[in-house]
Order: C-alpha cells, then structure tokens, then sequence
C-alpha cells in the first residue's frame, strides 16, 4: 500500500513590528542600541534607513546593523541625529516604521558662585549659574532644598541663570542649590550665601567669625588629620568584622561550645530586652504587653521569622485595636540578630510619610520577641501590581507611575539624609501602597523591610556565600563583596522603578541567576534597558543610575530634585494627553 506525504507550508502575513522602534535622544560619546524586530514566515529581513541616503547605504564605521534589526551607534556623533525608517520584507509583504533620533550633551556648569559668597545687608547680591549643552539646559534654583522656594519678591532669576536679590537681608542666609537640565540629564551644585549686619564689615569679619588664612589653614591639617585617624580606624575595624565574619561561616553549627552560645545569646537579649537590669529608654517607651496583641493570618516568612497580621489594644489614645504588622524574631543567629535591630532603629529614628513607622515591639519573652508596625490600609504593592497583569485589577496608568517614583525617591533620600541605608533589599515586595482620593486612584507609599525571603518572595532570592540575596536587584559590590552604601540603593532604586513599569515582574527574567552572577564578576557590559520610559530625561536618570562604577551613580538626592524637575517640565509642556502631573496624585 503506497504512503501519501503531505508537506504543509504556513505562510504568515507581515502585520506589525513585533519590538517596534523608538524615538531617543542619545547622548554624545554613548553606546546606544536601537531596537526593531518583525515576525513573519518566511521571516523577514530588517532592515535600517536613515533619511537622505540610499537604501543600499554604507554605514559610518561606529554604526553597526546586526542581523536581527538592531542598531548600535559605538559613541554617538553629532551627525547622527536624523530620521530612521525601520523597514521589514519577506515574500507576504513589506512594513516600515521611521522614528526621530535626538543627539544630546549632558548640561555641564561653565560659572558657579564661590562656595561661600558673602555680602553686606542691604545690597544686591547676585549668584551666576551658567551651564553649557545640548538642548541648553534650564535652570532651576532652589532655596534649603526646597525647589522654588523662594517667598519674597526680592528674589528673581533672569535668563542667563543669575539668582538676584534685592535688598539682603539676614534670613536671607543659607544654602542655595543650581539645577541645569536638559533632555541628557541633570546636574546640581550647591552654595552657602553670608549675610552680615549693615555697619559691619568684611575686615571685622575676617577676625571675628573668621580668623584669617592663618586659622583656616590650622583648621584644614586639624580637620585632616581628624580625617585621616578616622578612615585609618574605620579601615581597620572593616578589616576585622570581614575577619570574624568569614571565622563564623567557617565555623560548623556545633562549634563554639558554650562561649558561642553565650555570645548569641547576649545579642539576642540586648536587642529588646534588659541589659545589666537596665533598659534602653527608647525601647522601653515602644513595649507593648503580649497579652494585648491578637496575632491573624500568616503573610510570610523571612530569615528572622514569621511576618503575621494583627492588632493591638491600647496603641493609641483612641479606643478599639489597631491593625499592624507583627514581624517575629525568632533566631538566634548572631548577624541576623544585629541586621533586625539595626532596620528597627532606622525605621523607628527616622520619622516620614514614605517609610513605614515602627508602632511598638513586644519583648516579653526573649525567645519570641515581635515588632509592630504599621498596616492598615496599606497593601503589598508587589502582590497588588502581580494582580494587575493577571486582569484583576486595572493597570497603573502613567501618572500613578510617575507618581510612585517620585515618592519612593523622597523616601530612600530621607533615609539618606538620616545617614541610613535601606541595605540589601529595596524592590516593591518590601513596599507597602494605600489607594484615596473621590476615584480611589491616588497613591500612597511606604518603604519597609519586611525580607520574606522563603514565603511568598522566595523566587526573588539567591543564596550565595550562605546569604540570601536579592541577586536581581544588587549592584557588584553588594552582590559579590557584601557592600551596601546609599550608592548601592541608588541601583536598587533604579531596579523597583523598572518594576513599576512592569507589573513587578521577574527583573531579567531571560537569564538564568548563575548567568547573571558570572556577568557581575566580569562586569561586562550593561544588560538594563531604560528605553520603557516615556521621557528622555527618565531614560537618562535610570542609565545613570545602573553605572558599575558606584562613583557615577548620582546620589538619591539628586534622583529626587530631577524627577521633580522631570514633572515641572511636563507640566509646562503642551499637553499631549488627558493624564494628571506627577504632583496632583501626591
């Protein structure tokens, strides 16, 4: 009996770009990727066209166009900017896509004031701040911090950048802070202003509050040689607790007979409890008896303990419970033990709208011993943003976005001017999101540290050197030396931004951890894409915060000023779409 084969051929139509290409503004010297993707079958060619040269065009040698549609520029030049077309043909058809591509210059200052200028009470005084770039930048300046703060109408800003004030007056003391920005970036600078008395002057100064070049230059070798005797203790304290915290790892469980055990135990008791019959003030004002607690369902496990829901009785003035979070701590690990009690300090020191308050603690037991804070009505925003991808809840929309960000910037810059670090574990599982407003659609933020490493997070961790790490969201030196610094929060802060965008997705879920772990020791290129953003100076800010070398990240403060000034420029923009700036969802 004779067998009939049939070969099938599916032929698929040419519809739409699959990764359609995007308009930028590349920044000079950079190495950028422009990205165009089609698919189809037979699969189709890309290919790249830029306006006023022949398809067929031979590309400058720092261009180059691979096969699947990218376009890489290997330092960006000046005659780059133009209009590309994207083009993509196969037998079905042909489809094309043109974009614009901006070349930009980071704004650089060219005249900046004296980092102390003074002036008599009374005169004019003038602060210069030029900058130079492209597009020419803007200048913004600010009062204390403060953008824009500046209540009186003796002060103005003319074109060139020049803050001038009229009739000094002594409140007018303090520091000022110069913006430049354009769409390559932000850079600020800051200056104290010194205004002295009307019949004083500047000779009476110099030997009064201050004593000549003679005591400056005294106080100069005095303040490095205070300098120089700290870095040299503080290089050798590091030295040692590297020292002893690689003879614990080395060292077995059953180790250390009753001397380790004693040394744990004398962490874990004075962490909360009483310490040679005394307690800690601050402590003792935050106990809370057990026996008013009411502990609810589990929320997760961490490497400290279970984290439960739950009320407290008693809390407040007002009557009736008080729903919080009770987060146990129920080891005696060493590390562990100073890791819990250093977070509980830093959320309970440092008071603001965008970080979670610690309520109270319960130390009625030194082997079960809890921490209360805040909840109600607060969610998990990873959980919440999870849901949204799954069609349960609506999408967040640009503004509530943009929203988040500014408002985790001004928590992590809180922390930092605390001189806190939130350490090995910002991302949006450790955030916690409230909804208000008449259409329920504001947000609201609070950072914490909740490190539900085993439930339900566990997938978000990596355990190396016998650590649980959040791999995925750590820069290097965190990740492979155990270096965390406000410039190391300055990447993560990058990473939960870019789960905003995302729906809290896997951040780089097409490698694997032990891929993404050898790429860290080599530090070999940059695998975080910022081009999701709708804004040129966001895409920047976010490239600029992934820099390996920690020097070049910017500092949260600086993350803060630009995306407020990010928002004050779209908001003076012509408005494009019906959505509300950042600052009306705050």
């Amino acid at each position: 009996m004779a067998t009939l084969h049939v070969r099938v051929f599916v032929i698929e139509k040419l519809k739409k770009f699959t990764v359609p290409p995007v308009a930028k503004s590349l920044e000079l010297g950079t190495v950028r990727k422009i990205l165009c993707k089609a698919q189809g079958n037979p699969a189709p060619i890309v290919q790249w066209v830029k306006e006023g040269l022949k398809p067929l065009q031979v590309w400058p040698p720092h261009i180059i166009e691979d096969v699947n549609g990218t376009l890489i520029f290997h330092g960006v030049q000046d005659d780059d900017a133009g209009q590309y077309s994207c083009i993509a043909t196969n037998s079905q058809g042909l489809i094309s896509a043109s974009i614009l591509i901006n070349v930009t210059m980071s704004p650089h200052f060219t005249s900046l004031p004296n980092n102390i200028t003074f002036a008599k009470e009374g005169t004019k005084v003038e602060l210069h701040c030029r900058a130079e770039g492209y597009p020419a930048p803007t200048i913004q300046w600010d009062r204390a911090s403060v953008m824009g703060g500046f209540t009186s109408d003796r002060f103005s800003v003319d074109r060139n950048g020049t803050l001038t004030i009229q009739n000094a007056q002594q409140e007018d003391q303090g520091f000022y802070g110069c913006t430049a920005g354009n769409a390559g970036g932000f850079k600020r600078a800051e200056f104290q202003l010194a205004v002295k008395g009307k019949y004083s002057n500047f000779h009476s100064i110099a030997k009064g509050d201050y004593d000549g070049a003679e005591s400056i230059a005294k106080t100069i070798i005095i303040t490095l040689g205070a300098a120089a005797a700290y870095i040299f203790l503080s290089v050798g304290l590091l030295i040692w607790c590297r020292l002893r915290r690689r003879q614990r790892k080395l060292r077995s469980p059953n180790d250390g007979g009753a001397g380790g055990a004693e040394a744990q135990l004398d962490v874990q008791t004075a962490l909360l409890t009483k310490v040679d019959g005394r307690q800690s003030p601050a402590i003792d004002k935050l106990n809370v008896p057990n026996s008013s607690i009411t502990k609810g369902a589990l929320q997760g496990k961490c490497r400290f303990g279970d984290i439960l829901e739950g009320s407290v009785t008693g809390l407040s003035t007002a009557e009736g419970s008080t729903r919080v979070l009770l987060r146990i701590l129920s080891t005696r690990d060493e590390d562990l033990n100073i890791e819990f009690r250093r977070q509980v300090d830093m959320f309970h020191r440092v008071r603001h709208a965008n970080l979670v308050a610690v309520l109270g603690c319960c130390r009625d037991s030194p082997d079960f011993q809890m921490i209360l804070m805040e909840s109600h009505p607060y969610i998990n925003l990873k959980s919440h943003l999870l849901s949204t991808s799954s069609s349960s809840q609506p999408p967040w929309s640009v503004a509530q976005i943009q929203s988040a960000t500014i408002q985790i910037a001004r928590g992590m810059n809180a922390l930092a001017e605390a001189r806190f670090f939130h350490r090995r574990d910002l991302g949006t599982r450790n955030i916690l999101v409230a909804f208000h407003g008449t259409d329920n659609t504001k947000v609201c933020l609070k950072i914490g540290s909740f490190g539900m490493d085993k439930e339900p997070f566990n997938n978000d961790y990596y355990v190396y050197k016998h650590q649980s790490i959040a791999l995925r969201w750590l820069p290097h030196e965190s990740a492979l030396e155990d270096e965390y610094s406000t410039n190391s929060d300055v990447w993560m802060f990058a990473v939960t931004i870019w789960e905003l965008h995302h729906a809290a997705q896997r951040p780089l879920s097409y490698r694997s951890d032990e891929v993404l772990l050898a790429d860290l020791r080599k530090k070999c290129g940059q695998h975080w894409d910022a081009s999701f953003c709708k804004s040129n100076a966001m895409s920047s800010l976010l490239v600029k915060c992934w820099s390996h070398d920690p020097i070049l990240r910017p500092s949260l403060t600086n993350c803060w000023f630009a995306l407020n000034l990010i928002a004050i420029t779209q908001r003076h923009q012509p408005a494009t779409t019906n959505l509300k700036p950042a600052e009306d969802l705050l």
